[in-house]
């Protein structure tokens, strides 16, 4: 997941620096796109049984849990209120 959020940043806004983390049955995706150039997006399967689901991150964010969580399994439960997310090794 790392090398795909790596990616897809290199397109993010240069201001907001967003990816787009989206959850269906299908898998993950990753996306992100930029006014002056195109749009990115990366796919992986992943077995995931609720609703689908998109949320925004800061691709930097990102990046930082994702180094310090290693290669093991990670934990992202989101919510309605703030903070919207909550990123965690399992």
């Amino acid at each position: 997941m790392n090398d795909a959020v790596k990616r897809v940043a290199q397109l993010a806004d240069q201001r907001s620096h967003a990816v787009k983390l989206s959850v269906a049955r299908e898998g993950i995706e990753i996306s992100a796109s930029s006014p002056s150039m195109a749009k990115r997006k990366k796919r992986s399967k992943k077995d995931y049984q609720g609703e689908p689901l998109a949320i925004g991150f800061n691709a930097q964010y990102m990046l930082d849990f994702l180094g310090a969580a290693a290669e093991g399994p990670i934990s992202l439960e989101l919510k309605m209120n703030n903070p919207p997310a909550r990123c965690a090794p399992r």
